[in-house]
Formats: structure tokens, C-alpha cells, sequence
């Protein structure tokens, strides 16, 4: 009911003050779990993805976070749950994947952390190919334009900008295709719909 709620007044809030559009929904599976594949702008781009979407969405959010209080509660009511940067944590990696036989969407950004400027496969994680194969998911790739506009890095502002997320069909996992194999594909399919953006 919380992350509902939450998705209704951030729908009025980022189509009112961010313009936000998005195209090819219709790639978005409606009875299974998938993986939701971006790019990564902005703080903005989870909730942005979300309210895009149109299905509910679990998230990553750093392990740190859920030693506040407020953070503790909050945060599992909008569907984030911990994760620890920068090592493989089996505990969310399991978390990941019940979430995704559940039929939930989970969103993963390959590139990392947030980047600006032209999208590189070679940088691809491969996590995210590890969990959408252990998963037995499609992952829908994704690019967001414009969330940087919104809410840049550091910054805790947010300011009226155009942002705009284009989907695009999903990709199923190859038998025998390596998770790095996989996650190159993903940032392939991000490049490619950023590179329609742009035309």
C-alpha cells in the first residue's frame, strides 16, 4: 500500500515538474519477473524508473543506509533492500532472486555507479547477467535522458528538467553466454536506444 501511494504522488510530481515521457512500455513483461537494465544519471533514476515503468520495482540501496531509523522503515516499504558496494554480497544477490521469482521487476544500472557521457559496454558489469541467469529473467535494457538536468551529482536539489526513458525489447539469456558476455549485450542495447535518442 506505502509504495503505491508513494508511486502515485511521485507520478503527479515527475510528470508536473520533470515532464516525464516514456516510450516502449509495451517491452515491459506483465506476468513475469524481469530485470530492468539503465543507465545511471542521477539519485532521481530508481523512482524515475519506477513511475516509467509502471510496475512495481525492488532496488538495490546501500547497506549503510539501513542503519538509520527512518531509512530502516522506509526504504523496504518502496522495495529497496540492502547491498553492500563494491563486493559479490550473497545475501542480497539470494534477495535479488526470490524477488524475481516473486515476478517482480528489479532494477540493476551495469555501469556502476553514476556516469555522464557516452556509454561503454567494455565497463559492463556482470552481475547483472548472473542474476537475470540464476533468475531465469529477460532483462529489459533501458536509458534515461535528462534526470541529470533534474538532480545533478551531490547535488540534493531538484529542478524542473525534461526527462524522458525509452525501453527497449528484452534480451534473453543465450545458453552457454558468459554473465560478462550477457551484461555486454545489455550495455550494447543501452547504446543503441541512446544513439536512436540522439539521431
Amino acid at each position: 500500500m506505502v509504495y503505491w501511494i508513494g508511486h502515485v504522488l511521485f507520478w503527479i510530481f515527475f510528470k508536473s515538474f520533470l515532464f516525464l515521457r516514456a516510450f516502449g512500455a509495451e517491452h515491459i513483461p506483465k506476468e513475469s519477473g524481469y530485470v530492468l537494465a539503465s543507465n545511471h544519471l542521477s539519485n532521481l533514476d530508481p523512482m524515475i524508473l519506477g513511475i516509467a515503468s509502471g510496475r512495481r520495482l525492488s532496488y538495490f540501496a546501500k547497506a549503510s543506509l539501513f542503519k538509520s531509523k527512518f531509512f530502516s522503515t522506509i526504504l523496504p516499504l518502496v522495495g529497496a533492500f540492502p547491498a553492500r558496494r563494491g563486493i559479490a554480497d550473497p545475501s542480497s544477490i539470494r534477495e535479488s532472486i526470490r524477488r524475481l521469482n516473486t515476478k517482480q521487476g528489479l532494477v540493476m544500472f551495469p555501469q556502476g555507479g553514476r556516469q555522464i557521457g557516452v556509454i561503454d559496454p567494455e565497463n559492463a558489469k556482470p552481475g547483472v547477467g548472473m542474476i537475470a541467469a540464476k533468475a531465469g529473467v529477460p532483462i529489459v535494457p533501458a536509458y534515461i535522458c535528462g534526470s541529470n538536468k533534474a538532480m545533478a551529482p551531490k547535488s540534493k536539489l531538484i529542478k524542473p528538467a525534461r526527462v524522458t526513458v525509452y525501453f527497449g525489447s528484452p534480451i534473453h539469456i543465450k545458453q552457454g553466454e558468459s554473465y560478462r558476455e550477457t551484461a555486454y549485450a545489455v550495455m550494447e542495447a543501452i547504446k543503441e536506444l541512446s544513439l536512436k535518442v540522439s539521431k
